[in-house]
């Protein structure tokens, strides 16, 4: 199971320092941490991180209110 788990997620790992299109797979470009500069300096990437946070924190907060609530009832 740890392989099944460990091996996808190591390689998608060892692909995130490359420029890779699934179009063109033998092109792969070694970028090193240009793309982790360019996810983390980008505006709308803030925005969707800040968005799904605000998103989660108000889901379990009504979850956890409800939840409370049929408990107690």
């Amino acid at each position: 199971m740890i392989l099944v788990t460990a091996y996808p997620l190591g390689y998608a790992v060892v692909l995130s320092f490359y420029r890779y299109r699934l179009t063109d797979p033998a092109g792969k470009e070694f970028v090193g941490l240009k793309n982790y500069v360019t996810v983390l300096t980008d505006p709308v990437w803030w925005s969707a991180v800040s968005t799904t946070a605000i998103i989660t924190l108000v889901s379990v907060g009504v979850e956890l209110v409800l939840g409370f609530g049929f408990a107690w009832v």
